[in-house]
């Protein structure tokens, strides 16, 4: 007679035994082969041509806008900004990290707090493409003009155009745009190294603090005029949330890239923004309140203190750089 408990026995080895292969069918491939198969291709630098193709083309139509608003202390504002826009590279390394299947700060909106918050998010952010997407495009084609002047009368139905075409490519694909973008990028930072160092050797170190105190002479901090530097300060920094929009692209580990590439954001945002807007402003107050004028600021200070090849070179590679960016947000 066979007693229950060995009854229970040879049932449960049974049920190990029919279970066993289901658990090796259902278990996760193995750690050296199965996590990292889905992941993509783009390492630090291509990270880091397509956030700077975006953050960095701000810098080409900010200082005219801002000038207009709070003058001289265009600079500062980008400074002062420029503390927030550190913090929020940490933030977004973080989001990135954690969420790499995309979306940034909907997705973390979504699943912290509910759905229709990380779609007011999305709605926002959506609001912003559509803003880069035109002011970019504007102000590519401004900045052709200082080496085409013929398309001047032009400007406004040649940016439409260019917009409906984008969305058109952008439609049916276009693929290795990170590679292109990598180009472009750099092209657009040595441009504005090359400004900085052009303007340096014209300008004694010596006389740089008193270039420094020459944004406060003419100028008051009213709480107002806090506000409104520090929103248009703001926008010399948009666009590293495409950092995160990245996530699925990217090599393993996504942690170690996407800190790599936003340290590389970071350094060469922090070494161009605020000196360009600086110089751009304090050196040629007179082009910074020209309504027409102040859209090529930066292509005429590589004119003024370079000479007609750079102020060429900067134009074009700012019209390069800019159409990256509206088409990143398109």
């Amino acid at each position: 007679m066979i007693s229950p408990v060995n009854t229970l026995k040879n049932r449960l080895c049974e049920e190990r035994q029919l279970s066993a292969p289901m658990a090796r069918t259902a278990s996760p491939l193995p750690k050296g082969d199965g996590q990292h198969q889905s992941v993509g291709q783009l390492g630090p630098l291509l990270c880091w041509a397509v956030v700077f193709a975006d953050i960095g083309s701000s810098i080409y139509y900010v200082p005219g806008i801002l000038y207009g608003r709070v003058g001289s202390l265009a600079g500062f504002f980008v400074l002062l900004t420029m503390s927030v826009f550190v913090l929020l590279a940490f933030k977004y390394a973080e989001v990135s990290a954690r969420f790499p299947e995309g979306g940034g700060v909907v997705t973390v909106a979504a699943q912290a707090i509910n759905s229709w918050v990380g779609a007011l998010g999305g709605m926002f952010i959506l609001v912003s493409y559509f803003l880069t997407a035109a002011i970019s495009c504007l102000s590519a084609i401004q900045y052709f003009s200082v080496v085409f002047p013929a398309i001047g009368p032009f400007i406004l139905e040649i940016t439409i155009t260019v917009l409906v075409l984008l969305g058109i490519l952008n439609w049916v694909g276009i693929s290795e745009s990170a590679k292109v973008s990598l180009v472009g990028a750099l092209i657009a930072f040595l441009s504005n190294l090359a400004i900085i160092w052009t303007v340096f050797t014209h300008i004694p170190v010596t006389e740089f603090p008193f270039l420094l105190t020459r944004m406060f002479e003419h100028a008051s901090l009213t709480p107002t005029s806090i506000l409104v530097g520090f929103a248009g300060a703001f926008l010399a920094f948009s666009g590293l949330e495409s950092i995160s929009q990245l996530s699925p692209s990217m090599k393993a580990p996504r942690k170690k890239i996407i800190s790599m590439a936003l340290l590389l954001v970071v350094i060469t945002i922090g070494v161009t923004s605020p000196l360009l807007t600086m110089l751009a402003t304090l050196l040629q107050q007179d082009a910074a309140a020209d309504p027409v004028l102040s859209t090529q600021l930066l292509s005429l200070l590589g004119g003024h203190w370079g000479n007609v090849f750079l102020q060429a070179e900067v134009a074009i590679s700012a019209g390069l750089i800019l159409a990256f960016a509206s088409n990143t947000a398109v």
